[in-house]
Order: structure tokens, then C-alpha cells, then sequence
């Protein structure tokens, strides 16, 4: 079981600075928008999965502040956290046989002298990090975010590739390297096919892209290998999940992946095909790829930019009539369905652990009926640390809250009011 005991943060998104001790049961943290709520569970997950889940790039997650300026000599400067950067700190508990404690930490920083940009340097137990999959299975947690909605309400293929990795990393965290490999070579690729002055190749372009084909294939392989075999591993906690939150379900959803590049080698769309795509080895992808990238070579050339690989695949859920659940579900039983995946994550996690993860759940209730709610509350791990944000909460829900999840145990509500954080109950 993981268990946040601390938190200290400085010039992180809206909140100047921050001392907070955590309850080890559920802290339920209320406010209005644009308050910090969700800011408090980005920091976490950011420990967690080293990446925003909002951002894409580090920089962003430092507080706003004046652009540098000149200033006469002797005269006083206001404080500007773009060039202090921020800091994002955590301690975590994992009790099991043995009590372990970890602190992790982050720093976000302008460049050094004479250089422009920014950095981000990890500590792991106050030691620096070289590479940020060494801190991944440090702090383990399953998150929930408005922004996962986008998995079936309107979104794109990236949004759904970017959920998988990140599930797949939790699970193995030797998966962003194999990801982190194929996303340099293909980077590389698309940077020789842009720069192309002709459709026609020089034999040393040839040979060039032979190679980087030959690389792509074996990184290929091995990223959708991975997660192949975390989504075959999901299903059946996906669909149990959901008819726990759906007592009136009669059929089951489906997850569908759908590899980019291979319509004529696979062309069924059932559950089936995605226990066959999952029993073939990162080898076998491997030449799969392998033929794919030297048949699609000169149409690359043309577009000038990769057209096979993990990059370009995509994942569907259609409901129990074979209907899409983003074109077909109402948005109740798309928030159902997203928190299903997200339970099943958790269950798929915790039984590979053998603990369990730390739950973050912002703005979770919104959409949901009260059937619905009562159906998560209940189906939520009575074990686990959670974290739950929303702008108001009903006092019959607090009470159903902590009955379902704490048996009895205090249940800790903290106010969030332009960044700072107060103990409300």
C-alpha cells in the first residue's frame, strides 16, 4: 500500500508555496475553479509518472510570473518564480513487510548561464536521476481527470496513445524507455525525409534510412508488444468494473486497438483479434514492421514523413450492441466507462504490486447519477490513500463517503482559495 505523508511545493502552477500533511485515508479537498484543486493532483501525478498529464512540456508547470527586467544597481527586484523555477516534493510510504519510506523530488529550472530553455532535474531519497524511468514504480497511482474524457468524448488518437503508455509504464516501467528509443529514431527519420531536395534517393540516403528502418522496426516491436499485452491484461478488469458501476448492464463493452498500416494483414474488430494481436512476440512485430517500412518507403519520401508505426495506431471502445461509445453512449455512461477503465487499472496494478496504488480523482461525481455515484464509492479500495477534488459536496454524500470507503474513519476535507490550502474539517 502507498501512502503520501507529505507534500511540499514552491512556484508550482498557482501556488506560491506549500507545506501539506496528508491524511492516509481520504482527503477530500474542496473549492472553486481555477482555485488549485487540480494543481495539488497534477504535482502528485507528476511524481508519480514524471510528466504532466496537462502539459507537455515542463516549463509550464512553473508559476507565471514578470519577464525579467534591469533594475539599477542597489534598488530592490520582485521575486520572479521564472527564473527561481519550482520545486515539487513528496514523501511516500509503502507498508508491506517492511515500512518503506521515499522522498521524491523535482525541480524545474531555467537553463544554466549562457544557455536558453529550461531543465528538469529528479532526486530519488535526496539523489539525483539520471534517467526519469528509474523513478517510475517508486510512487504508484491511478488518476482520474476531466481531461481522460477526451479518451471517448470527442478526442484524439494522441490522447488515447498517451493514456495507454502512461498505464503500460505503471505496470512496466521499461516501456517509456522502448517508447522514449522509438520516438528518437522516428524523430530522426522525419527529419532526413523533410530535408529531402528530391523523391529519388541518393544511395547514401538509402543506406541512411535502411538503418533508421532497421531501428524503427525493432523499437516498433517492442512498444506495441507492450501494449498489446497491458490491454489484454485490462479487459477482463475493465469489463467487471464496469457492471459494478452499471448494475443494469446485460452486455459487456469491448476494447478495440487498431494498428496503423495493417489493414489487409488484420481486419477483424473482436475481442478475439485482440488476444491474437497480444500473443505475437515484439520479434514478430519486429519483421512485421520490418516489411511494412520498406514497402511504405517511397510513399514516405513523398509525404516526407513516416507513415507505419505505434504512433499512428488508435483505441476504440464500443459498447455490448457493437455500437463506438464515442459516437453512441450518452455522456453518463462515457464517464462510466472512462472510470471502469481507470478501476480496472487500479485492480491490474494492485494484483501485479501485490499493493495498492494511490488514488487521484478530480471533479469524479460530475455527470455521474446518484446510482452511479454510489456505485464507484462503493467499488472504490477501502485500503486506499484517495484524493478527490470538487467545487461543492453534498453532506449526504460525505456521509455515504465515509461510510463506504473508511468504515468509520475520519474523513479529512481540506478548502483550496487561490492557492492555498486549509484544513476545513
Amino acid at each position: 500500500m502507498a501512502i503520501v505523508t507529505q507534500v511540499h511545493l514552491k512556484n508550482f502552477r498557482n501556488i506560491p508555496e506549500l507545506n501539506w500533511d496528508c491524511s492516509p485515508h481520504c482527503n477530500l479537498i474542496l473549492g472553486q475553479n481555477a482555485q488549485g484543486k487540480t494543481n495539488l493532483l497534477e504535482a502528485l501525478y507528476f511524481l508519480s509518472n514524471t510528466k504532466s498529464n496537462r502539459s507537455s512540456q515542463d516549463f509550464e508547470l512553473v508559476t507565471a510570473g514578470e519577464l525579467p527586467c534591469t533594475t539599477p544597481a542597489g534598488s530592490e527586484t520582485t521575486r520572479n518564480p521564472k527564473t527561481e523555477g519550482c520545486l515539487i516534493q513528496a514523501n511516500v510510504q509503502r507498508l508491506g513487510v517492511h515500512t518503506v519510506s521515499t522522498q521524491l523530488e523535482a525541480k524545474i529550472l531555467p537553463a544554466t548561464q549562457g544557455k536558453s530553455g529550461w531543465r528538469t532535474q529528479f532526486r530519488l531519497n535526496q539523489n539525483p536521476v539520471k534517467n526519469r524511468s528509474q523513478l517510475l514504480g517508486q510512487f504508484p497511482t491511478v488518476s482520474f481527470y476531466s481531461t481522460d474524457l477526451l479518451l471517448l468524448r470527442g478526442g484524439l488518437p494522441q490522447h488515447r496513445r498517451h493514456w495507454l503508455d502512461a498505464a503500460t509504464a505503471q505496470l512496466s516501467p521499461l516501456h517509456i524507455t522502448h517508447l522514449a528509443n522509438f520516438q528518437k529514431v522516428l524523430q530522426h527519420k522525419n527529419h532526413l525525409l523533410r530535408h529531402l531536395h528530391s523523391p529519388h534517393l541518393s544511395a547514401d540516403q538509402q543506406a541512411v534510412l535502411e538503418v533508421l528502418n532497421t531501428q524503427l522496426a525493432t523499437s516498433m516491436g517492442l512498444v506495441i508488444a507492450g501494449r498489446l499485452r497491458y490491454l489484454e491484461a485490462l479487459v477482463p478488469h475493465f469489463e467487471a468494473s464496469y457492471a459494478q458501476l452499471c448494475a443494469e448492464v446485460e452486455t459487456s463493452p469491448s476494447i478495440h486497438y487498431k494498428v496503423a498500416g495493417f489493414s489487409k494483414v488484420f481486419t477483424t474488430k473482436t475481442t478475439a483479434s485482440l488476444a491474437h494481436l497480444a500473443s505475437l512476440t515484439p520479434q514478430a512485430w519486429e519483421g512485421l514492421y520490418h516489411d511494412r517500412l520498406a514497402q511504405t518507403l517511397g510513399l514516405e519520401c513523398q509525404r516526407q514523413q513516416c507513415q507505419t508505426g505505434p504512433h499512428r495506431d488508435d483505441i476504440s471502445v464500443e459498447l455490448g450492441t457493437g455500437l463506438l461509445a464515442n459516437r453512441f453512449a450518452s455522456q453518463g455512461q462515457q464517464r462510466s466507462l472512462v472510470l471502469a477503465l481507470k478501476l480496472a487499472e487500479l485492480a491490474l496494478l494492485e494484483g501485479h504490486l501485490q499493493e495498492t496504488p494511490v488514488l487521484l480523482l478530480d471533479d469524479v461525481m460530475a455527470e455521474l447519477d446518484p446510482i452511479r455515484q454510489q456505485q464507484l464509492l462503493h467499488h472504490l479500495p477501502k485500503q486506499a490513500q484517495v484524493f478527490i477534488t470538487t467545487t461543492h459536496w453534498e453532506g449526504d454524500a460525505t456521509a455515504l463517503l465515509q461510510t463506504l470507503l473508511r468504515d468509520n474513519s475520519p474523513l479529512t476535507v481540506w478548502e483550496v482559495r487561490q492557492g492555498q490550502l486549509t484544513l476545513k474539517t
